[in-house]
């Protein structure tokens, strides 16, 4: 449901349009959801269920590569840019320098 307000109201792709290959994503709808687990009565409960959660798709039988959750290599990825700059396909620095 959220996939589909997201694509809705942004206009941007859901999850069936975008492609496998990671390097061609674009237009992506997004939708991101902030909760306090410490406001909630059972915050160990609900951590351990969202690790659970995590555990239960990353062991899902995939037949090209190893199944990811949304965000998982965003600070790895943001480490590597701070220390090797942000990778810029030739063609497209080319133009960038043009400018």
């Amino acid at each position: 449901m959220l996939d589909l307000m997201a694509g809705l109201l942004s206009g941007g792709h859901v999850t069936h349009q975008i492609p496998a290959d990671p390097e061609e994503e674009s237009m992506l709808s997004q939708v991101f959801i902030a909760l306090n687990l410490s406001s909630l009565t059972d915050a160990e409960g609900a951590a351990q269920l969202a690790d659970e959660v995590i555990q239960h798709i990353q062991s899902s039988e995939q037949k090209t590569e190893h199944v990811r959750y949304p965000g998982q290599h965003v600070l790895e990825t943001r480490n590597e840019n701070m220390a090797k700059g942000i990778p810029v396909q030739p063609p497209i620095w080319k133009e960038i320098q043009e400018v």
